[in-house]
């Protein structure tokens, strides 16, 4: 044994338990391969690096600290199942991206930019969102197989953009606070509903053509009020502006497909309802309260959006079936939580900014996979459990212990490192029996002590 450094090699019938220990260096290695089970630990006390690998039969479960860098970055393969997590604390970033089978979570969150983005593609359902804090830009877009819902707001420019083309049955609806204009656009195969509200210039145009049926009004504010009604074999087209109000209103029923616009110039709300055979697009925009909420029901697909500038907060929901995926970023608490569920795949992450902790938490048909970051108290924990193969990290960087225990069908292996106390022990219970061993620094003699035990089964 040369001075300063402790090395293990333990062959039970090619079991494989290695640890080696080299205090001048600040480093600890563990490899451990039960028939290619494979856990390897590291630990670079001087560079701040912790780095955990277990690849059971190609399960892959990688974790990498650094705590010079700040950066956690977890990697779980399960047969391509893809759980990625990186957290980058000097840059301000949280990633996570999940691929099941190409089910494909995407979440990105920069606090030092103040962005917080989300793409959600179900065999290309496609589900995105985008928030800049910084900008004051939301902007939401849904494309079920071309469906196509998108919805901006630009609260620096003032203006809300609503577009939604189910196979061209075309809605659009433009609101520009800062010029003062909504504009509604319909176009159902060319039945087209067109209106253009110009605040500046005292306006309202309303042009229905419905097969050459047409209805066209201009109004200025010198007559005040200008109301439309055209039911063309109940199609139905109501328009009303009420300019003392402050109001306008629009209705249209082809058959029951239901558009509804209404915006309320004194409340400062804009809302519109969009129902295809209960296909289901409703947007409400309401600028006092500072608020924003999308809903869109494609027989019950349901996209649903909220967003609350006065509280900051950005809340979205998206249930397709059930596969649910749902993201709550809270600006003034400083958290953001994202659970996915597909079909009970579960992955969830919490990140909290106030309390400093980072959790993971990712069930692949009780494959088991969590890790907690405790940024406070200086903690990093990692449970994995493949069908009960059962692999548990924990990492204190105040106390300056690092456990590993791995356990399997054929026994357990445990690895205790205290750096506080210079000790290092290794135990390994299998079906043959147990074996102990005990390394323990010495200062005085400048060497580690060992202390060895084996107890065989009968």
């Amino acid at each position: 044994m040369e001075e300063e450094k402790v090395t293990v090699h333990h062959d039970m019938e090619q079991g494989k338990v290695t640890v080696h220990h080299d205090m001048e260096q600040g480093t600890v290695t563990v490899h451990h391969d039960m028939e290619q089970g494979k856990v390897t630990v590291h630990h670079d006390m001087e560079q701040g690096k912790v780095t955990v690998h277990h690849d059971m039969e190609q399960g892959t479960v990688t974790v990498c600290h650094d705590m010079e860098q700040g950066n956690v970055t977890v990697h779980h393969d399960m047969e391509q199942g893809k759980v990625t997590v990186h957290h980058d604390m000097e840059q301000g970033m949280v990633t996570v991206c999940h691929d099941m089978e190409q089910g494909n979570v995407t979440v990105h969150h920069d606090m030092e930019q103040g962005m917080v983005t989300v793409r959600h593609d179900m065999e290309q359902g496609k589900v995105t969102v985008h928030h800049d804090m910084e900008q004051g830009n939301v902007t939401v877009h849904h494309d079920m197989e071309q469906g196509t819902v998108t919805v901006c707001h630009d609260m620096e420019q003032g203006n809300v953009t609503v577009h939604h083309d189910m196979e061209q049955g075309k809605v659009t609806v433009h609101h520009d606070m800062e010029q003062g204009n909504v504009t509604v656009h319909h176009d159902m195969e060319q039945g087209t509903v067109t209106v253009c509200h110009d605040m500046e210039q005292g306006k309202v145009t309303v042009h229905h053509d419905m097969e050459q049926g047409t209805v066209t009004v201009r109004q200025d504010m010198e007559q005040g009020k200008v109301t439309v009604h055209h039911d063309m074999e109940q199609g139905k087209v109501t328009v009303h502006h009420d300019m003392e109000q402050g109001t306008v209103t629009m209705h249209h029923d082809m058959e029951q497909g239901k558009v509804t616009v209404h915006h309320d110039m004194e409340q400062g709300t804009v809302t519109v309802h969009h129902d295809m055979e209960q296909g289901k697009v409703t947007v409400h925009h309401d600028m006092e309260q500072g608020k924003v909420t999308v809903h869109h029901d494609i027989e019950q697909g349901k996209v649903t959006v909220h967003h609350d500038m006065e509280q900051g907060k950005v809340t979205v929901l998206h249930d397709m079936e059930q596969g649910t995926v749902t993201v709550c970023h809270d600006m003034e608490q400083g958290n953001v939580t994202v659970h996915h569920d597909i079909e009970q795949g579960k992955v969830t992450l919490h990140h909290d900014m106030e309390q400093g902790t980072v959790t993971v938490c990712h069930d692949m048909e009780q494959g088991n996979v969590i890790v907690h970051h405790d940024m406070e108290q200086g903690t990093v924990t990692v449970c994995h459990d493949m069908e009960q193969g059962k692999v548990t990290v924990h990492h204190d960087m105040e106390q300056g212990k690092v456990t590993v225990h791995h356990d399997m069908e054929q026994g357990t292996v445990t690895v205790h490192h205290d750096m506080e106390q210079g000790t290092v022990t290794v135990h390994h219970d299998m079906e043959q029996g147990n074996v102990t061993v005990t390394m323990t620094w010495s200062k005085e003699r400048s060497q580690f002590i060992m202390t060895w035990s084996k107890e065989m089964s009968q």
